[in-house]
């Protein structure tokens, strides 16, 4: 069964735990950054200001598994 995961962050970390992960589940990687975003293959993107904590609830609602890769300070 392929999960439906959030990664969130496509920073350097996020980007290889997306990579890894889209190789058995259905991965989307949310981050601010655009460019970041260009930069990621085989997985889905979302845009999105994940300091935004009321949309941040909404956006998540459809993963069945989420994994933080942020900066510490958020």
């Amino acid at each position: 069964m392929r999960n439906k995961i959030a990664v969130l962050g496509a920073g350097l970390v996020g980007k290889t735990i997306a990579a890894d992960l889209a190789k058995d589940h259905e991965i989307t990687s949310i981050d601010i950054s655009e460019e970041a975003l260009r930069h990621l293959k085989g997985v889905q993107t979302i845009q999105a200001d994940l300091g935004d904590l009321s949309n941040l609830k909404n956006l998540l609602q459809p993963f069945d598994l989420v994994v933080g890769a942020v900066p510490g300070f958020m």
